[in-house]
């Protein structure tokens, strides 16, 4: 993003669309990796997949929204549970409706 006032602008304008249509979007999270990386300490690595599509059920489905590689570096124990401490999220795909995609 190029600066904050971008940012809000793609937002109000996804506010505006979303008032005149209804959007529906699904997250889904494939490929999780768990890893210890110390004592108390977790890794889960994922593949998040947006999709979306606006319109009455069942929505067309085209191609995603974006494709995102997560990473969530967790603390606690087995006994107690574990908590996410740091969420990382890189976009490596985003689609025309994506919040994520860039102009052209």
């Amino acid at each position: 993003f190029k600066g904050l006032a971008e940012l809000w602008a793609g937002v109000r304008q996804r506010l505006d669309e979303a008032s005149v249509r209804v959007r529906t979007t699904r997250h889904f999270v494939s490929n999780s990796r768990v890893q210890s990386c110390a004592e108390l300490e977790l890794t889960v690595s994922s593949f998040l997949t947006v999709f979306s599509g606006y319109g009455e059920r069942p929505v067309i489905l085209g191609p995603p929204s974006s494709i995102a590689e997560v990473v969530c570096k967790c603390s606690g124990n087995p006994e107690r549970g574990w908590r996410i401490a740091r969420l990382e999220c890189d976009v490596i795909f985003a689609g025309e409706d994506s919040p994520f995609a860039r102009s052209a």
